[in-house]
């Protein structure tokens, strides 16, 4: 089921001001702020979040924890970019990321990965050379997200190669 909004309430992954599908379709010609949101069983499994020239996109895990965003960048009308990826890793049912990776994508294809391990309280950056097709991406007809949502994206063993 996909439902509109004026926002998405990360903390508590609830709709703020929900909106009709016309009042939706009307902000997304406009390129003002909304969210399409995917639920599964009143679980939502992505949130699409318009705002001008930016799309994010996140995604949840089966306990409805975060574990994907994903940043796009209007470069030109129409084409988006893949500028910034997050993942988070859990510990079983723990509300608590154990690990996180944050990837800063550049046009050169360059990319920055910044792995944070919140148990050891250590930060490791690297930078690599990314193949960068993938980042690449049409902004959507209004309700058609398919594209946006698209989990397994990039791929560091496929995509990256790390100077040694």
């Amino acid at each position: 089921m996909l439902e509109y909004a004026e926002k998405w309430w990360i903390g508590r992954n609830r709709l703020i001001r929900p909106i009709t599908t016309a009042k939706a379709k009307q902000r997304h010609v406009q390129r003002a702020p909304y969210v399409a949101v995917y639920f599964d069983n009143d679980l939502p499994t992505n949130v699409v979040s318009f705002g001008g020239q930016w799309v994010s996109v996140r995604f949840f895990d089966y306990l409805g924890r975060d574990s994907l965003v994903y940043s796009f960048k209007e470069l030109e009308h129409g084409k988006l970019f893949l500028s910034q990826a997050v993942c988070w890793e859990y510990e079983g049912s723990d509300e608590k990321d154990t690990v996180s990776h944050m990837f800063n994508f550049s046009e050169g294809r360059t990319v920055v990965v910044t792995t944070h391990d919140h148990v050891q309280a250590k930060t490791e950056e690297r930078t690599a050379i990314a193949k960068i097709d993938a980042n690449l991406e049409t902004y959507p007809c209004f309700g058609k997200y398919e594209r946006l949502t698209k989990r397994d994206r990039i791929s560091v063993e496929d995509d990256f190669v790390f100077p040694a």
